[in-house]
């Protein structure tokens, strides 16, 4: 197995984990409100601290990766992290829960951009379908995270549970300890005129506007189609997370099969096809009057998900091969802010809303995707 294969395989075990902490604070926190007996209010600044947590990350990681290399900072995010979810587990106070949480918000932003940074530096011609390879151990670790917890927690405490996930981040960080990194591309540093350059660059902010929008969709429906089930659709809990749960495995699902499509297709060809698909289930979601709709169209939705990140950071790594964490950190920082905009949004409206905000960010989507289609073209800077 050369270097590369290996790297590869280490990427994919950093974004399991990050798949699995982002969606640990759900999982955990009523638990932690009740230990802590926390108001309402505290627990909602403690899921806000996640968010700014994982933006953080994803602003710092670029410029560090860009001028130091992968390996000391994919490391240093999984240290964050062990930390972060033992912090939780055994914390003795509120305070320390706080800390934890930015812990593994800092260390899963940086972790996720970094990863998709350096698999797109290492694959090559072959960045857009290693990076939906990729992407499918984000969705691994989101999906299995809850499982874990709901099977193991009735026969084992939740301070066990963390240590042994915890144990598997100390295992990635042996395992990334041995490989051997490319070295640092900027090692001088960046100058700030670089980065103004690259904020007022229409090519990479068409990129970014399409990521704003996608995070938004993919952000706003997570957190809340299991409510819009349950209130409007008079689905009892455990099948509206089953209802999200294929949504997710959609998505993951087709990540797998774009990995193919993209060895036939070109990048925009495949991507118009998710826009579509994207759309489509938009449109049966607003039109949807029965549970077995809703999930059709939560599928249609997850398959058209699924192209997006992994196929527009593959162009972003296109165009700068020398700058592509800097890039990345722009892109994936702008996302969040649309992932936060519209889901603040949807909190607005009534919950009834939610078809109807949908269908709005794919056209939004799709006119953004449209109109940065020459983009696509573009050849290495």
């Amino acid at each position: 197995m050369n270097n590369s294969k290996r790297i590869f395989i280490g990427a994919c075990m950093c974004l399991l984990i990050f798949g699995m902490v982002a969606v640990t604070l759900g999982s955990v926190l009523p638990e932690i409100v009740v230990k802590f007996k926390a108001s309402q209010l505290a627990a909602g600044v403690l899921t806000s601290l996640l968010p700014i947590g994982i933006m953080g990350g994803a602003l710092v990681f670029g410029p560090i990766a860009d001028k130091y290399g992968y390996k000391e900072l994919l490391i240093t995010c999984c240290l964050f992290i062990l930390v972060g979810l033992e912090g939780i587990a055994f914390g003795r106070s509120w305070r320390m829960i706080q800390v934890s949480v930015v812990l593994i918000g800092l260390g899963g932003g940086a972790l996720n951009g970094a990863v998709n940074a350096l698999v797109a530096d290492i694959s090559g011609g072959e960045r857009s379908a290693k990076l939906s390879l990729l992407g499918i151990f984000y969705g691994l670790g989101a999906i299995v995270m809850p499982f874990l917890l709901a099977i193991l927690s009735s026969w084992m405490s939740r301070e066990t549970i963390f240590m042994g996930i915890g144990g598997f981040v100390l295992v990635v960080i042996i395992y990334l300890l041995l490989l051997s990194f490319p070295s640092a591309k900027q090692s001088e540093g960046i100058p700030i005129s670089t980065w103004i350059d690259l904020l007022k660059n229409k090519v990479l902010l068409g990129f970014s506007i399409i990521l704003f929008f996608q995070s938004g969709m993919e952000i706003t429906l997570s957190n809340w189609v299991t409510s819009f089930l349950q209130e409007k659709a008079n689905t009892i809990p455990k099948m509206a997370l089953m209802a999200l749960t294929i949504h997710m495995a959609a998505l993951t699902t087709m990540r797998l099969v774009l990995s193919r499509l993209l060895s036939r297709y070109t990048p925009a060809t495949v991507l118009t096809g998710c826009v579509i698909l994207n759309s489509l289930g938009c449109v049966l979601f607003l039109a949807s009057t029965s549970y077995p709709m809703i999930v059709g169209a939560l599928i249609l939705m997850g398959l058209g998900f699924s192209g997006t990140f992994p196929i527009v950071l593959a162009q972003i790594g296109n165009v700068w091969p020398k700058l592509s964490g800097t890039a990345f950190s722009i892109a994936l920082v702008i996302s969040l802010i649309g992932g936060t905009a519209i889901n603040y949004l949807m909190g607005l409206f009534d919950i009834g809303g939610l078809p109807v905000l949908m269908l709005v960010s794919a056209l939004l989507l799709g006119l953004s995707f449209k109109l940065s289609l020459p983009f696509f073209s573009i050849d290495e800077n």
